[in-house]
């Protein structure tokens, strides 16, 4: 992920403030493996308002995940955040204590995967049929959803 993220609110029924909440600067989070590092986040940089939204968008293995969970400092190993600023407010971060950081994402951070109620509400709309094989108005499933 290298893009910098649009700064605009996405959600136009909510007026923004302009006080910068989450600010993120040029940050990189790296997996270490045996061939070497695998740079995930390679200096991404945005501003998140007051009353704005973030949606994180790109293929499977972009680097999605990966920047929804370093700014809460849940970035499992072997990633590692190696560079980069990370403020909620006027606090970095990077420099609080687990206590502090447990305490901060308890209270003031939210992070939602809105993919897995998704998920669940497709698998009950749709009847999921393998690619290739008929469906009952004789249709070939090319995509896997009838």
């Amino acid at each position: 992920m290298t893009a910098t993220a649009n700064r605009t609110a996405i959600d136009t029924d909510r007026p923004t403030s302009g006080e910068v909440v989450l600010s993120v600067e040029d940050l990189h989070v790296y997996y270490g493996t045996e061939a070497g590092d695998v740079k995930a986040v390679n200096g991404v940089s945005f501003d998140l308002r007051a009353g704005e939204r973030l949606a994180l968008v790109g293929e499977s293995g972009s680097g999605k995940s990966t920047m929804a969970t370093a700014p809460m400092r849940m970035t499992r190993p072997p990633g590692r955040i190696v560079s980069g600023k990370i403020q909620l407010g006027e606090r970095d971060l990077l420099q609080l204590s687990e206590t502090e950081m447990r305490r901060a994402r308890l209270a003031e951070i939210a992070h939602r995967d809105i993919y897995r109620p998704l998920r669940r509400t497709l698998h009950r709309v749709y009847r999921f049929r393998r690619v290739g094989e008929p469906s009952a108005q004789g249709k070939l499933v090319v995509a896997g959803v009838v």
